[in-house]
């Protein structure tokens, strides 16, 4: 058993020098009977930046208030998880990994005010016939109180992994009971970029998408989230779980349709493309009591 990695921060740590650093290290990948090692990373008493808040509220649409929104938090934690995919005990490469679903719970609302404590692991792997699973476990707390949690499930493809002998017909949904649609301008993975620290150049420009094979850029499946999280932000309880699967990437500039059913209970949900024909992500939102 390979031996535990923690890592130990007085402050996050910068995103874009660790990027450039992943995209030109070689990694050795997963051996047979081998797995993903243990690794942790933790920063304490972290003050939220007001300034960084305010342009993430602009960003993603959210109103203002003195409670930060829920995925806000994640890109407290997503420098820590870079931290783990770069370090030398992470045995898979960084670019290329597909980040395909996201569970979140908010145990109560954090104020702008709060210091954070903040810990994310990885420990260990799945083999699904695409590739290999893992998720990177976040939690957040203020003092000892668990405020809020995360589970980020990523792919790394296998050579080949997912090609298929013939086209599928996309699938039919049922329209849920309300509708909204809204527009994705060109530039907004630059600008949720700049602020999320994630520099990915899928995400940032045409022709640096266009070097990943992507035709264009795309935008973060975690602005997606956040978004659909603040057209119902006046709908959402003070505790709640949200689960959500990334489906079709979303080409810039783009125009999507979220339909949503509000049962009191909980909201499913779905972006759509502008016909409500293609599915870009598919939610869950629990209520907790």
């Amino acid at each position: 058993m390979a031996k535990a990695t923690v890592l130990e921060f007085n402050k996050l740590p910068s995103t874009l020098p660790t990027f450039f650093k992943a995209a030109t290290a070689k990694k050795a990948g997963l051996k047979a009977g081998k797995t993903i090692p243990s690794i942790t990373a933790k920063v304490k008493n972290l003050p939220i930046d007001a300034n960084k808040l305010q342009r993430y509220r602009k960003v993603c649409g959210f109103p203002g208030g003195k409670a930060v929104p829920a995925p806000f938090l994640h890109i407290y934690a997503a420098p820590l998880h870079m931290a783990l995919l770069t370090s030398p005990q992470f045995p898979l490469q960084l670019l290329g990994l597909v980040h395909i679903r996201n569970s979140m719970t908010q145990h109560r609302p954090v104020m702008a005010n709060e210091k954070l404590n903040i810990t994310v692991k990885i420990d260990g792997h799945r083999e699904t016939p695409l590739g290999f699973e893992f998720d990177i476990i976040s939690q957040v707390h203020v003092g000892e109180e668990l405020v809020w949690d995360s589970v980020s499930t990523n792919l790394s493809r296998k050579s080949g992994g997912g090609k298929k002998g013939g086209k599928k017909a996309p699938p039919k949904f049922a329209p849920l009971k309300a509708s909204t649609k809204f527009a994705i301008p060109a530039g907004t993975g630059r600008k949720y970029g700049a602020v999320a620290g994630d520099v990915n150049p899928i995400h940032l420009f045409d022709a640096t998408a266009k070097a990943f094979g992507f035709k264009k850029a795309i935008i973060h499946g975690m602005w997606t989230l956040a978004k659909s999280a603040a057209v119902l932000d006046s709908q959402l309880p003070r505790k709640f779980r949200y689960d959500v699967e990334f489906k079709l990437p979303i080409f810039m500039p783009a125009k999507v349709q979220m339909q949503y059913t509000n049962s009191n209970d909980d909201i499913t949900l779905r972006v759509m493309d502008s016909k409500g024909a293609k599915p870009h992500m598919n939610g869950h939102i629990e209520f907790l009591s």
